[in-house]
């Protein structure tokens, strides 16, 4: 090729290692948009595209190419991205690894040869150069595209939600000025309302894990404290059933049947975000707060929210897809760290919101004592805990866990819990400048025998028996009852304390499948 005919051909622009970077954040977000908030992505997206840019002005320096830059990064991310999965593919192959530094040595002598390779090709890279461009660019593209077709889809049914929700205006009606003004908002109690994820009825942990749990049941009954013992959840999933709580309302009376599947689940997720309770409280000048649970689609609108840790699971799991999992980042940096963090200090922490001058409504999802178990009964640390938010059958089937194991280790766990909450309680009622209206709830029961997919292969007494503790400043009680559902509990505080005037709803079950969250089958007369 003569020297004028070498001119007349464009160098590419070096533009594959930054799609390459960002693809693994987009494929992910793509992967997870239901359960991922796009604020989540733009600090990852910025750490690798800098770290991108970098890389490549300073090899172009001192190669004095940029094309072999370029190319020498796309191997770096591709394999650094791809570590965690080929590890994860490897491990679940059922082969062992004896230690996790042997696939990092791999990963390094690959990228060494390659490199190696690179830098004394003699070849014109301005072809590779283009044909990466165009993979690089066309796999963002495929994923951005489909998540433009989810928000398309999901404006699509936002443009209708309104017309829903007017449907459904007979499930809450919104306090009046006049009635919002009947009294001096610094005279309203706080609100706390507490889920403990997964937290059997007392009866039930002594019937399957062997657990006497008279403290907390004494603890509670000195501080005055209603416990409904008989009380259970109207759902079987968490998401379900705060949706209902928090709505007061059944998931029957917010969906629109004659829809499909995605517009009704989103419409749900919808409503836990933007829930009738908070909207209730703000009219009557309260300030609405939330401690991050780390479960994102619990993650509700408050005017404040307490985020415990600076990293979000969405950005964990890109941290696990490459080799910082196995570095000295890794105790830092697991999912186990970050989810024992979070629980102890929404705990320890719980009690400062009784500094909010303003009366407030402190929303706290805990996810504990569901799995994962990653607490002793003293709180110690678990040897290498399955970080699997699943519970009952699919939990013990994807862990290898038998039944025993799952009972000692559950029975371990609420253990701690019990003694946490306890001391949080105590705190929150001895810093509280008044007497504040406490609710300790769980979302649903545990799940030993609990299985998400077979209704037959359930014990239901089990997976709806819940924990329900109400503490009103005044002890005025005679509104609740021991076999409360939680769909009711705000109904009762808003008639007794802000003269509402709701109508308790009958108390029902409903059990559905994991696959099919809105195919309910009503199981109130099957509980035993």
């Amino acid at each position: 090729m003569s020297n004028e005919q070498k001119k007349t051909i464009k160098t590419p622009l070096i533009i594959h290692p930054f799609f390459i970077g960002i693809f693994p954040v987009i494929f992910l977000f793509s992967r997870n948009i239901e359960q991922v908030t796009v604020s989540e992505i733009p600090i990852p997206i910025l750490i690798i595209l800098t770290f991108t840019f970098l890389a490549v002005f300073l090899l172009s320096f001192i190669f004095k190419d940029k094309k072999k830059a370029g190319i020498i990064v796309s191997f770096f991310l591709i394999l650094f991205f791809s570590y965690g999965n080929v590890y994860n593919f490897i491990y679940y192959s059922g082969v062992k690894l004896q230690d996790s530094k042997y696939l990092l040595i791999l990963w390094i002598i690959i990228f060494c040869l390659i490199s190696c390779f690179i830098i004394k090709t003699k070849k014109n890279l301005s072809h590779p150069t283009s044909v990466l461009n165009i993979i690089a660019i066309t796999l963002v593209l495929i994923s951005l595209i489909n998540i433009l077709f989810y928000f398309l889809k999901a404006e699509a049914f936002n443009l209708g939600s309104n017309e829903r929700s007017s449907q459904n205006n007979n499930i809450y009606n919104p306090p009046s000025n006049n009635q919002t003004n009947q009294t001096n908002p610094s005279n309203r109690p706080d609100i706390y309302y507490i889920i403990l994820d997964g937290y059997a009825r007392s009866d039930i942990q002594k019937e399957i894990f062997s657990n006497d749990n008279s403290e907390l049941i004494n603890y509670l009954k000195q501080k005055k404290f209603y416990i409904a013992d008989k009380s259970r959840s109207n759902y079987c999933n968490t998401v379900l059933s705060l949706t209902s709580s928090l709505n007061f309302t059944y998931i029957e009376d917010i969906i629109n049947k004659k829809d499909n599947k995605f517009n009704n689940y989103r419409l749900v997720k919808n409503m836990l975000k933007n829930n009738k309770v908070c909207d209730f409280l703000k009219n009557y000048g309260y300030k609405t707060v939330a401690f991050y649970s780390g479960f994102s689609p619990t993650v509700i609108n408050t005017e404040i929210s307490i985020c415990p840790m600076p990293i979000s699971e969405f950005q964990w799991a890109i941290i696990t897809t490459t080799p910082l999992r196995d570095t000295g980042y890794k105790n830092l940096l697991s999912l186990e760290s970050l989810h024992r963090y979070r629980i102890l200090y929404t705990f320890e922490h719980m009690s400062d919101t009784t500094k909010i001058t303003s009366p407030h409504f402190v929303f706290v999802h805990i996810v504990s004592p569901h799995p994962p178990f990653i607490f002793r009964e003293k709180g110690e640390k678990v040897d290498k805990p399955a970080m699997l938010f699943f519970d009952g059958k699919e939990y013990m089937d994807y862990t290898h866990t038998t039944l025993e194991e799952y009972k000692e280790n559950y029975k371990s766990q609420i253990i701690f819990i019990t003694g946490k909450v306890i001391k949080t309680i105590d705190d929150i009622l001895t810093k509280s400048p008044k007497p504040p209206i406490i609710i300790i709830q769980s979302d649903h029961g545990s799940g030993a025998m609990f299985d998400h997919v077979d209704l037959k292969n359930t014990y239901l007494k089990e997976r709806f028996s819940i924990f329900n503790a109400y503490y009103f400043p005044d002890n005025n009680y005679k509104g609740l009852y021991s076999n409360i559902t939680p769909v009711n509990t705000f109904r009762i505080i808003f008639n007794t304390y802000f003269d509402a005037n709701y109508k308790l709803l009958k108390d029902k079950n409903y059990y559905s499948p994991g696959s099919d969250l809105l195919n309910f089958t009503e199981v109130t007369d099957k509980i035993e």
